[in-house]
Order: C-alpha cells, then structure tokens, then sequence
C-alpha cells in the first residue's frame, strides 16, 4: 500500500491543457536577463526556482508575477530538461539563441502554504 503512494520525480505532466500547474515564459533577447535563480536538487531532474530577481524577462508586463520561488523548469523550446540534463540546459539558458520558451511547473502544495501561524 504504501510503495503505490511513490511517485519517481521524472514522472512530470507535460501537457499544458490538462495541467493547469504548468505555465510557459518567452525569454526574449531584449528581456536582458532572465531574472531568476534556479538549482538542481538531488530528488529530481529538473531545476527549482529559488530567487526572483526583481528585473529581466520574468518581470516583463506579460509575465510579471508568473514564476514563483519552487517553481520547476521542465523544458526548453520543448526539450525536456531530464533528457538533455542540468549541464546542457544551463548552457542552453546561458548562450542558446533567443527567444526560448521556458516551460515551467508549480508545485501542487505551495512552499510559502507550508508555514502556518497558529
């Protein structure tokens, strides 16, 4: 009962229709950079957002307040991130030809829902 309960971090839906937790960001070369921090945790494949800065393509009108810390990178112009792995996608970030489109996951428990005042 309880080995059915868990679940391998590869197993992402990469569907945008049916999963309304997965968004996509357009990285632009005119965005500058792409304003935040990402780090690949030993649990999964894909990078974890874990700082916003407070300028470049995520802070863009259109994207603004779209990327969250705990966010999950899956993609590059629909290259999987666990396929390609964490050294080819942040070679990809750093030098590839603009624009790129991210494609990014929210986790379905809030990190910031995790604290609570009692």
């Amino acid at each position: 009962m309880g080995m059915s309960r868990l679940t391998r971090p590869s197993r992402v839906s990469m569907n945008p229709k049916n999963d309304h937790s997965l968004y996509y960001i357009t990285w632009k070369e005119e965005d500058g950079p792409l304003g935040i921090v990402v780090k690949q945790e030993s649990t999964s494949y894909y990078p974890r957002v874990i700082n916003v800065k407070s300028e470049g393509a995520v802070t863009r009108e259109s994207q603004k307040n779209r990327v969250e810390i705990g966010d999950v990178l899956l993609s590059i112009n629909n290259n999987n991130i666990s396929k390609m792995g964490f050294g080819a996608a942040m070679k990809l970030l750093q030098k590839g030809p603009k624009p790129l489109l991210l494609m990014f996951q929210r986790p379905r428990t809030s990190l910031s829902m995790t604290a609570r005042t009692l």
